[in-house]
């Protein structure tokens, strides 16, 4: 496009986009000098490079023009080759500096981006050391209550040496596993801490437990169980903490019983779920016994025979307890003898005899044989 004049140059740069200004220096209404200025005083045109065409050879009037924002001058009579030269030269110029700002630009937000990540990531650090923080003021508490405790029942020196040695030797045998786990949408989990226990716990490699979201439930709960699982499971994506018993079948094949109590934090969208995993394999062994003891128990009541009740409470113990021999004493009132009684492969068998005399009592005689 060649324009007139000033007015004409500055009034079809508000309108259409242009690489490259050609600008005489002397022209009719308004020079080169102040159109140039106007041109780099509108948003439009400030950046586009001008190059001034001028027959006036005075350093001054070339000055001028550098001032006003030029980046080139051209004295007349000039050779085409070498306006084209001076042409390519700034057109060069132009890509590279807009290559430049577009990569500065490109730059300051990569820049920006790994500041929110750095800053998300430092926000997730100073919650876990919340959380740890506050465990730790929890437990400095109840250890300040344990001691008081003590000191309210004037525990002697030697019982309370013992009370801890017995403390130590607890704390150090707990076998609990912890986890910190994070629910994102209402379904998706992701393990952010599995402690060391686990190995020993379930037979199973630590890094199982990171590896798929899922292994817990596909290859550990046992599968008679898997219902009182996923309840549990709902009620903690649910955002309500919870507490479930339940087997694990273990790398061995063995089963365990366990506890597992876990704790809810967070909103809707984001919830970290604080889990404590004890092994209660113990306590259910032992349900288990007293609940045969007290079937014994109503189950002797409707025995009358002296055979079947010793051979229910052998039995019952038997299951209870191991053991390689057993034996038992009856006193017969009829002879006034105690009798001995000897497990055998060929049942209960009667081996001793002893007379009670008056004179000696019961213990006497059986110190006797």
């Amino acid at each position: 496009f060649i324009a007139q004049d000033g007015h004409a140059a500055l009034k079809h740069l508000e309108e259409h986009p242009i690489d490259l200004i050609l600008l005489d220096v002397i022209m009719p209404g308004m020079d080169g000098i102040e159109t140039c200025r106007r041109m780099k005083s509108l948003p439009a045109s400030k950046d586009i490079p001008v190059i001034f065409l001028t027959a006036v050879s005075d350093p001054q009037s070339v000055v001028k023009g550098f001032e006003a924002g030029s980046v080139d001058y051209i004295s007349k009579p000039f050779h085409p080759q070498e306006v084209l030269a001076r042409i390519n030269t700034q057109l060069t110029i132009q890509a590279l500096q807009t290559e430049l700002r577009s990569q500065n630009i490109q730059l300051q937000q990569e820049i920006e981006q790994h500041i929110k990540a750095k800053t998300a990531l430092q926000n997730i650090r100073d919650q876990l050391n919340d959380r740890v923080n506050e465990k730790t003021t929890e437990l400095v508490k109840a250890n300040a209550r344990l001691k008081r405790e003590a000191r309210e029942h004037q525990l002697t020196a030697k019982a309370l040496r013992h009370s801890e040695q017995r403390f130590r030797r607890f704390i150090s045998s707990i076998s609990d596993h912890i986890y910190v786990s994070r629910i994102t949408n209402g379904q998706s989990w992701n393990n952010l801490y599995i402690s060391p226990n686990i190995v020993s716990l379930t037979g199973y490699a630590h890094d199982n437990f990171f590896d798929s979201p899922i292994f817990w439930l596909s290859a550990i709960v046992h599968p008679d169980d898997q219902k009182i699982f996923n309840q549990h499971t709902r009620a903690l994506t649910r955002g309500t903490s919870h507490e479930a018993e339940y087997r694990l079948v273990k790398a061995d094949g063995s089963q365990i019983w366990i506890r597992d109590n876990a704790r809810v934090e967070g909103s809707d969208d984001s919830l970290v779920v604080y889990g404590v995993i004890s092994d209660i394999t113990g306590r259910k062994d032992l349900e288990r016994k007293l609940n045969e003891i007290h079937l014994l128990g109503q189950g002797l009541t409707l025995l009358h025979s002296e055979g079947a009740i010793l051979k229910r409470v052998f039995r019952t113990v038997g299951q209870l307890i191991t053991f390689d021999r057993s034996a038992y004493i009856l006193v017969d009132d009829f002879t006034n003898e105690l009798h001995f009684y000897n497990d055998t492969p060929d049942g209960w068998q009667c081996e001793l005899k002893l007379p009670i005399t008056h004179e000696k009592s019961i213990a006497a005689a059986a110190i006797r044989a």
